[in-house]
């Protein structure tokens, strides 16, 4: 909070919406979970913002979503609270699978904050997807790729690239 950093976190369960509350301004829902309705009513009953992961679903089931979602906290919720990530869901997406064209799907068709989440090892489709309107850009971090054989290291920004990204978006 000092930095001005603000802490959130992915629910993995339903039960973990309510512990996360407590610290989170926002709380994210992973791409598998999207589809998890109780994980979902035990997030719009909090007062969190919620980032929903889109990857690995169609757009008929977000669109099934949002509808949800509206009927139970209606239009002024989704537009306060809620924002999706265009997801690729691939380790690590080529940057011609990025699929940052939705971006600009998902703004016009729902009126909501729109992200991207990024599995590429590049910035490109970070900034095609701020180019398209991104509001959120969601990436890996790591202090060093030297050395580390997690597959996320592999996709992930060192401090360089990460503050070389952020540099870039902002201009």
């Amino acid at each position: 909070k000092k930095r001005g950093i603000n802490f959130f976190s992915t629910a993995v369960t339903e039960d973990y919406v309510y512990r996360l509350n407590k610290y989170c301004e926002v709380i994210k829902v992973a791409s598998g979970d999207m589809s998890f309705l109780p994980l979902i009513d035990n997030l719009i009953k909090t007062n969190s913002k919620i980032i929903i992961s889109t990857g690995m679903h169609t757009e008929k089931e977000v669109d099934n979503l949002i509808r949800y979602i509206s009927k139970k906290k209606g239009k002024k919720y989704l537009k306060n609270k809620l924002a999706l990530m265009q997801c690729t869901v691939s380790y690590p997406t080529p940057t011609s699978e990025a699929n940052v064209n939705v971006i600009n799907n998902f703004k016009k068709k729902y009126n909501l904050t729109i992200g991207y989440s990024n599995h590429s090892l590049t910035m490109g489709p970070c900034l095609a997807a701020v180019a398209n309107g991104a509001k959120i850009i969601e990436v890996h971090f790591t202090d060093t790729r030297k050395n580390k054989t997690f597959h996320d290291h592999n996709l992930s920004f060192e401090p360089t690239e990460l503050k070389n990204l952020i540099t870039i978006s902002n201009d």
